[in-house]
């Protein structure tokens, strides 16, 4: 669905799509474009420049501003018009929620980028509280929230039972 997404995007901009990294032959990959937008930079390709990722709307946001000075022809205001529009409807759907409950105190299981955006779009539009991040990769660099790389059933289990949150963000493997 991701690189679904982030073609749809590419091609509402008018930015040409070279080579999908996850889908195409060698022989296109071998002769891939110079920049790269990333769904996911758990799994960057490491091929040429990297202009941004899709992990959140200020990432599209940051994307598509790059995107828009690199290629002359593209037009990236329909995708910052859809960032703006989805993200009030966020705001709408999260203040709601807000009314009626507290905010939550969360524990996320997932790969190391896709936890910390969830954790920072968790903190900014429903004012969680993360416990903490566990991560299924070694993270990149310092994070603002606790964080334990984890390897295994037990580490997953015993990091979420020292935080006891009001939700775990994962997958079936936590939820065993």
């Amino acid at each position: 669905g991701n690189v679904q997404e982030l073609h749809r995007l590419l091609t509402a901009a008018s930015v040409p799509v070279a080579t999908v990294f996850c889908q195409d032959r060698f022989e296109k990959i071998a002769a891939s474009a110079g920049y790269t937008v990333g769904t996911n930079r758990d799994f960057s390709s490491g091929i040429g420049e990297f202009c941004g990722g899709t992990l959140g709307l200020d990432a599209v946001r940051s994307a598509f501003g790059r995107l828009g000075n690199l290629f002359g022809d593209a037009d990236i205001s329909p995708v910052l018009a859809e960032a703006d529009t989805q993200e009030a409807r966020i705001i709408r759907v999260c203040d709601k929620y807000l009314q009626r409950y507290d905010p939550p105190s969360v524990v996320i299981a997932a790969g190391y980028a896709y936890a910390l955006f969830a954790a920072r779009t968790l903190e900014q539009y429903l004012d969680a509280e993360i416990c903490g991040i566990c991560s299924r990769n070694p993270p990149e660099d310092e994070c603002q929230y606790p964080t334990e790389y984890v390897t295994d059933m037990s580490s997953v289990g015993k990091f979420i039972a020292s935080r006891d949150p009001d939700l775990v963000i994962g997958s079936s493997f936590e939820r065993a």
